[in-house]
């Protein structure tokens, strides 16, 4: 999706000290604990990818985001 210029998020919902430790450039950062206070902040342009340490909080993300 980068290299097509395709429009998309990537979503990092780890939490900041995770993020401290390492974060992919180009990122944005909400942790999934803030996610329901800032939804409305993310475009719905494109494709939203969504990531964590182990999948299960960006899991839990994607529930959040789709109900």
């Amino acid at each position: 999706m980068k290299d097509e210029h395709a429009p998309h998020v990537l979503l990092d919902v780890r939490q900041q000290w995770e993020v401290q430790k390492a974060s992919i450039p180009g990122s944005t950062h909400i942790p999934l604990t803030d996610l329901l206070d800032h939804i409305d902040e993310l475009s719905k342009d494109g494709k939203i990818v969504v990531y964590c340490h182990h999948g299960v909080r960006s899991m839990n993300a994607c529930f959040f985001y789709v109900n």
